[in-house]
């Protein structure tokens, strides 16, 4: 089985009141001793002779977390865009440089202004569990386009991978997909300024432009970005969003959480994507929740 380790820090005793000891690590008991924080490392069974390397962090607590605001403008949908990236305080307190695989997980979130009202708060829930070990570690960069709000139907940006098309056939196995898509379901993407055919530019817009300012806020990685785990994130059509980010993009985009996803769009075309991930191979294999 696993073996599950952590370590405990063992602080001088007498400086842990000290100012500037507590500007650090404000909870450290009057002993000096205090175990690691998040969850502990996980490995194989242990030989007599080996070395497990580890990166722990000691002081940050549930509201330590930090926001990183970036902007760019699109040149695949010709708006403004702003990247609020919400980021673990462990990695603020522990910045040593750690291979890719170690460092946690961005999830660019879209259409975060739909459902997250108080994206803060709830970033200091999940911080909480990060924070004792109930949690992976995971920075969570929500997309917000210029102008927009959650009532912003007609101009807001449809990520897919092809254009909207008025009739369409399916094969049998999605048959009802197409029936009912041609009998109502193209009458709510009708109209408007939506992007249609976009994803493929805005992903790499994503990974070239955003991705590189949020590493940024992070240690430094040691050998490039091969077990980098980058991530989208999205309900309905932002669920749609995160699966072509993972399809039309999968040497980049690794990880997809895809709330109630609008696969139904265009007569069921993203379901035809699914030939472009590869479950083998070289780098990270892709993950779909």
């Amino acid at each position: 089985g696993q073996v599950s380790l952590s370590v405990m820090a063992d602080f001088d005793a007498a400086k842990v009141s000290t100012p500037t000891c507590l500007s650090y690590c404000p909870r450290v008991g009057p002993q000096g001793m205090l175990v690691q924080t998040g969850a502990f490392h996980r490995t194989a069974p242990l030989a007599p002779r080996g070395q497990v390397d580890l990166w722990p962090s000691f002081c940050d607590l549930s509201g330590a977390w930090t926001a990183r605001n970036e902007t760019f403008r699109s040149g695949a949908i010709g708006e403004g865009v702003r990247i609020e990236a919400r980021l673990p305080a462990a990695f603020a307190e522990n910045a040593l440089p750690r291979p890719s695989h170690l460092l946690p997980p961005v999830m660019f979130r879209f259409n975060a202004e739909w459902y997250w009202p108080d994206p803060g708060a709830e970033y200091t829930a999940w911080h909480d569990l990060m924070v004792n070990g109930l949690m992976e570690n995971v920075v969570v960069a929500e997309i917000y386009v210029e102008g927009l709000t959650w009532q912003s139907w007609s101009t807001q940006p449809i990520f897919t991978r092809q254009g909207l098309r008025d009739q369409c056939t399916c094969k049998p196995e999605l048959a009802f997909i197409c029936d009912a898509w041609n009998s109502k379901g193209i009458v709510g993407y009708e109209g408007g300024e939506h992007h249609f055919g976009r994803a493929a530019g805005f992903m790499d817009e994503l990974y070239d432009v955003a991705l590189p300012r949020v590493l940024a806020a992070l240690p430094p990685s040691t050998g490039g970005r091969e077990g980098l785990r980058v991530g989208a994130w999205g309900y309905c059509i932002g669920g749609l969003a995160a699966w072509n980010a993972l399809t039309s993009r999968p040497g980049r985009f690794n990880v997809a959480y895809l709330g109630s996803p609008a696969m139904d769009f265009d007569c069921g075309a993203p379901f035809e994507a699914v030939r472009n991930l590869t479950w083998g191979g070289p780098g990270v294999r892709p993950k779909v929740y």
